[in-house]
C-alpha cells in the first residue's frame, strides 16, 4: 500500500470559507473554470505542510486538516499510526500550531511526514514527476507489480555482490599474496595465544588477589592463630565439649548443651580447614604473578587489535581460516561464482522480460485513462 491523502478540510483560506474534499485511490483530477478555486485547494495542502503565505491571502483564524493513510514502512519509520489526521492552525494571535491526531507537535514532525506523502509540481516545472524513475514508480504502482520489481532488485543486488567477489578473486597475484600473508600472520598470532573463553576474567581476579596477598595472608594467619594457638578457640571449645559430655552422664536434660557444643566444635574445625586452604591458595610466587601479568597484557593487546572480547577474537580466527581457504582456492571458487552468475542472469532476464511486457501493456492503459 502506498501513502495517500484520504480527505482534506479547509476553513478560511482565501475565498474558501469551508470545504471538505474526499480523495480516492488512483488518479484524482480537479476540473472547473478559471478562478473556480482549483489551485487554492492545492495551495491549502501546501499551507498545511508548512509553506509560507501572505496574510492578505487568508482569513484569520485559518485551519487546514488532512486525513492520511501511511504504508507500514513509513509508519514504523515515523513512529506514528497508519492512519493520522494532520492539522495546521493560524490563530487570532497570529501563531502557527501543528497537530497530529489532535496532539500538538513541532513543524519538523509535519515536515518529515510530508516527505512520505506529497510532492508539489508547478506547471511546466521539471521536477521529480518528470524523472524516468518517478514515472516508472507510478506505472508500477498502477500495474500492481511493485512486488515483482522488488524481487528483481533483490536478485540484482545479489548479482552485484557476487560480481564484487569475482572482482576480488581476479585481483593481481601480488595483492592476493599480500592478503594471504596478512591473514596467515593474524591467524598464527591468535592461535599462538591459545585463548580460552573467560580466561581474561579469571586472570584479572588472580592478579587482583595477588596485589593484596601480603595483607590477606597476614589476616588469615591471625585468624589461624586465634583458632589454634596456645589457649586458642579450638582448644577452649574442645574443653567445653568434653565438659558437656560429662554433664550428659548425670542428666539427659543437658543433651541440648552437649549437641550444641559438639556442633560448635565441628564448625570451628571446618573454619580452621577453610583458613588453611585459603592460605595455601595465596602462596603464589612472584614468578607466577609475572606470568599472569604478561598473559593479561597479551590478551588486552589482542582485544585492542581485533576488537571485542575473547569470544569475538575466537570467531575472528574461524573467519581468517575461511578467508585463507578462499584465497588458496581462488580458481575453484571463481568457477563456482561464474556458474552462479549465469544462473542469476537467466533468472533476471525472465523477470525483466515479464516486467517489461506488463509495463508496456499498462502504460497504454494509463495513457488512455489520463487522456
Amino acid at each position: 500500500m502506498k501513502e495517500m491523502i484520504d480527505s482534506i478540510f479547509v476553513k478560511n483560506f482565501a475565498i474558501i470559507k469551508e470545504i471538505k474534499v474526499d480523495l480516492y485511490k488512483g488518479l484524482n483530477i480537479f476540473t472547473g473554470e478559471t478562478g473556480a478555486g482549483k489551485s487554492l485547494i492545492v495551495e491549502s495542502i501546501s499551507f498545511l505542510f508548512g509553506s509560507r503565505y501572505y496574510e492578505k491571502d487568508i482569513k484569520i483564524p485559518v485551519s487546514v486538516s488532512a486525513w492520511i493513510t501511511l504504508d507500514k514502512k513509513a509508519a514504523v519509520t515515523l513512529n506514528i499510526p497508519l492512519k493520522i489526521e494532520v492539522k495546521r492552525v493560524y490563530d487570532l494571535d497570529r501563531k502557527n500550531r501543528y497537530f497530529i491526531n489532535s496532539k500538538q507537535v513541532s513543524f519538523s514532525q509535519i515536515s518529515e511526514i510530508s516527505k512520505y506523502v506529497i510532492d508539489f509540481h508547478a506547471q511546466m516545472e521539471n521536477r521529480i514527476l518528470n524523472s524516468n524513475a518517478a514515472q516508472t514508480e507510478i506505472l508500477d504502482s498502477y500495474a500492481h507489480i511493485e512486488d515483482k520489481v522488488q524481487s528483481y532488485s533483490l536478485i540484482y543486488d545479489k548479482k552485484k555482490e557476487i560480481e564484487n567477489k569475482i572482482q576480488n578473486l581476479l585481483m593481481n597475484e601480488v595483492e592476493r599474496k599480500k592478503l594471504l600473508d596478512l591473514y596467515e600472520y593474524q591467524l598464527n598470532e591468535i592461535e599462538s595465544a591459545d585463548l580460552k573463553e573467560n580466561e581474561d576474567i579469571e586472570i584479572e581476579e588472580i592478579i587482583s588477589k595477588a596485589k593484596n596477598r601480603s595483607r590477606i595472608n597476614k589476616m588469615l594467619s591471625e585468624i589461624d592463630l586465634i583458632l589454634s594457638g596456645d589457649n586458642g578457640i579450638l582448644d577452649s571449645i574442645y574443653k567445653v565439649n568434653r565438659k558437656a559430655e560429662e554433664l550428659l552422664k548425670f542428666d539427659t536434660g543437658f543433651a541440648s548443651i552437649s549437641e550444641l557444643s559438639a556442633r560448635i566444635e565441628s564448625y570451628s574445625k571446618n573454619l580452621k580447614d577453610e583458613v588453611i586452604s585459603h592460605l595455601s591458595s595465596y602462596s603464589v610466587s612472584d614468578e607466577q604473578i609475572d606470568e599472569y601479568i604478561k598473559r593479561d597484557e597479551l590478551i588486552k593487546s589482542l582485544k585492542k587489535k581485533y576488537g571485542g572480547d575473547i569470544k569475538y577474537i575466537l570467531s575472528k580466527k574461524e573467519e581468517l581460516k575461511k578467508q585463507i581457504y578462499e584465497l588458496k582456492n581462488s580458481n575453484e571458487n571463481l568457477d563456482l561464482l561464474k556458474k552462479e552468475i549465469e544462473k542469476i542472469n537467466f533468472e533476471l532476464e525472465k523477470k525483466a522480460s515479464y516486467i517489461s511486457d506488463i509495463r508496456k501493456k499498462k502504460a497504454k492503459e494509463l495513457s488512455k485513462e489520463i487522456e
